[in-house]
């Protein structure tokens, strides 16, 4: 348990010992004041430093309340420590159960290799990316694929699934490659039959059956900051030599 800026804060990590590293920061009692949050994100910002960690996939557990503030004191904490600005983070904007106005921080990013690379995608706003290249591999992240607002379920999560698999093979990847998902559904139980038939649907028709694995996934209840009914992640790995 470490002390930031006067909030007292858990760090959790695990990997650093490779290029890829998972990074989480939590509070350990609610943060109610944007300087307590402030402290929260430079202890994410000075360990990210340290180890040199770029994001491919980052969220951050938030109340929406406080959203706009919040979106400063990350930029303004980041650039402190010398970190670019990257891709918009996940922001799931859930009420938080203690209260307060920021929970945790999770980042899953590498420090790379002299021979990896690491770049932002420009993806026109349709959601964030990143893109890691290493003589063997290549590690696509996606975030904020998002379902449109004011549709049926289907249709909104048809649109998310639809929007991902597209970003896939815009970059050279298939559903095939995706090795996790991370779903959020604003009204969980009642889409949540819509979302198994939509995705079985996406599965079927890219060739992912029975004798496939499907990615590890997990879903949530999430409410997306701009209104989406429905938004993902994923992360996609595929080898560059067979």
């Amino acid at each position: 348990m470490d002390t930031v800026d006067g909030a007292v804060g858990v760090m959790l990590e695990s990997g650093t010992d490779g290029p890829f590293q998972l990074l989480s920061v939590s509070p350990a009692q609610a943060i109610e004041d944007l300087e307590a949050a402030a402290g929260l994100f430079e202890g994410y910002a000075a360990r990210a430093a340290e180890l040199n960690l770029k994001p491919v996939i980052e969220r951050i557990y938030a109340s929406p309340r406080a959203l706009p503030a919040l979106r400063a004191a990350r930029s303004s904490t980041l650039e402190a420590y010398g970190i670019g600005i990257t891709n918009e983070p996940t922001w799931i904007c859930n009420p938080l159960i203690a209260g307060g106005i920021l929970d945790t921080i999770q980042v899953l990013g590498i420090s790379a290799h002299k021979d990896w690379t690491w770049k932002r995608l420009d993806l026109d706003g349709t959601c964030s990316g990143t893109l890691v290249s290493a003589p063997s591999l290549q590690v696509l992240g996606l975030s904020d694929l998002c379902g449109a607002v004011g549709r049926p379920p289907t249709d909104a999560l048809r649109g998310m699934f639809e929007g991902s698999e597209t970003t896939l093979k815009q970059h050279g990847f298939r559903y095939q490659d995706v090795s996790r998902t991370w779903l959020y559904v604003a009204d969980l139980l009642d889409w949540y039959g819509d979302l198994n038939t939509v995705r079985n649907q996406l599965f079927s028709r890219c060739g992912i059956n029975g004798d496939t694995t499907p990615p590890a996934s997990s879903c949530v209840q999430g409410f997306h900051p701009a209104g989406a009914p429905c938004f993902m992640e994923l992360l996609a790995v595929k080898g560059t030599e067979g």
